[in-house]
């Protein structure tokens, strides 16, 4: 078995791999079988990877220069300064019958040249129906931590109504900013707190309101908020999903549904719902085929709501963070 670092020349052989992972995840997965097929994709997936100024991988050949597996990932910085190091979905492949240690080996190096640089907070994507790839990884110690899942519009069946007769629902425009940013707070506390338990800075809600707010005059977005007595008490809204080198496999005619909340006092009162099931009609209407969104497993609200509401698992983000002190053991062995 030889190992080398990834390089341009690997990109070919690297693709062919990764050719053959999606087409086996379009068999399984009926989510990615909807997208146009292209065999050019997989390689202009390598290459965007690859061409990051922080990439870094590594590939194995038997001895005949077959190219058994590889890894690719690359780490951005936060704005506090943190690095992450990201392997999206084209960025590992096993050749079909080969052993998994291989790409557990792979890892071990990829893993050792990010603590290196002090990437400490590790992500993988990993498809819904890839049984080996999520045996692969938890056996790293990597864990689950958000799910992505969609819902196929053309048969969705919308029964719900609205009976209560004193929540009107309204498409915002720029003089409701002001709800909508009223309403972004409201989604932070609940996306942090137990058992999520992710730190949140007071600057993170100004952008929050800031992000919401632009929301309303973007394109190929729609926001609406639930009023009761002419007080805002619930947000929905979606944006046009993007297809790109990275989520090739997202069907083309799909949207995100980024924004919903409801405020506590509102909530288990079908506020939530009656916000769904009308973006669902107006996607409906813009004919639309695929509503997408992505949840923490371990936020106990949306681990619930999305799945009952249809949402089919397609895709898990896998996190792995490194005790930061491991960099004094590595200096220590040098």
């Amino acid at each position: 078995m030889i190992t080398e670092k990834f390089s341009g020349c690997h990109i070919k052989n690297a693709s062919e791999l990764l050719l053959q992972k999606y087409l086996k995840d379009r068999e399984k997965n009926n989510f990615f079988g909807f997208n146009t097929f292209n065999r050019e994709i997989p390689e202009k997936s390598i290459e965007k990877i690859f061409n990051d100024k922080y990439s870094a991988g590594y590939c194995v050949f038997d001895e005949n220069r077959n190219m058994l597996a590889y890894i690719l990932g690359s780490f951005i910085k936060d704005e506090d300064g943190e690095r992450i190091g990201w392997i999206h979905y084209g960025g590992y492949a096993l050749k079909e019958g080969e052993n998994p240690e291989i790409m557990r080996y792979l890892y071990s190096l990829l893993g050792d040249h990010w603590i290196s640089w002090a990437v400490f907070n590790h992500y993988v994507m990993i498809p819904e129906n890839s049984e080996i790839y999520r045996d692969i990884f938890l056996r790293l110690s990597f864990s689950y931590q958000q799910v992505h899942g969609y819902i196929d519009l053309s048969e969705y069946e919308n029964t719900l109504k609205n009976t209560d007769g004193k929540t009107e629902i309204r498409s915002a425009t720029l003089s409701e900013t002001e709800d909508v940013e009223f309403l972004s707070g409201n989604t932070m506390k609940y996306q942090t707190g137990r058992p999520v338990w992710i730190y949140d800075f007071p600057e993170i809600y100004q952008e929050l309101r800031e992000g919401y707010s632009e929301l309303i005059s973007k394109k190929d977005t729609e926001v609406l908020i639930a009023y009761k007595n002419n007080k805002p008490v619930g947000i929905t809204g979606f944006w046009k999903e993007i297809n790109d080198v990275n989520n090739f496999f997202i069907p083309e005619n799909s949207v995100y549904l980024a924004v919903a909340s409801t405020i506590e006092s509102e909530r288990k009162k079908g506020i939530s719902s009656l916000l769904f099931y009308n973006m669902i009609e107006s996607l409906k209407k813009q004919n639309y085929r695929f509503l997408t969104t992505n949840w923490r497993i371990t936020n106990l609200l949306s681990s619930v709501h999305w799945p009952s509401k249809g949402f089919i698992p397609f895709m898990y983000r896998f996190h792995r963070n490194i005790d930061q002190r491991v960099i004094y053991t590595k200096i220590n062995r040098e």
